[in-house]
């Protein structure tokens, strides 16, 4: 797992994990996940809060996407698709990828 530090310009800089969730994965296949999953986020200069932040609009259903939402949405579901294959999984319904933001109290 990959710790990340960011400051996503909303006035704090909380510690963030990319995690990789594929069932009966080793340890080592879960890391090769996050490295390949993290690699499409550096390949595209996008952090994983952006893309993050329009899939929970988009699940939200509140309120249409913009362009640059449907592209950020686009980049989450390959950086899944590319955790999941270099995890292991046969199918993307093998695992998912997720952005845990730690609570702060």
């Amino acid at each position: 797992m990959a710790i990340l530090y960011i400051n996503p310009g909303r006035r704090y800089n909380r510690p963030m994990r990319l995690l990789v969730h594929i069932k009966g994965a080793t340890d080592q296949d879960l890391e090769r996940a996050v490295a390949a999953a993290w690699q499409v986020f550096e390949d595209a200069r996008t952090h994983p809060y952006e893309a993050a932040a329009a899939i929970f609009k988009m699940e939200g259903e509140t309120e249409d996407l913009t362009a640059n939402e449907n592209a950020l949405v686009h980049l989450w579901h390959s950086a899944e698709t590319a955790a999941v294959a270099a995890g292991g999984a046969k199918t993307i319904d093998g695992g998912c990828l997720e952005l845990e933001i730690p609570r702060v109290r």
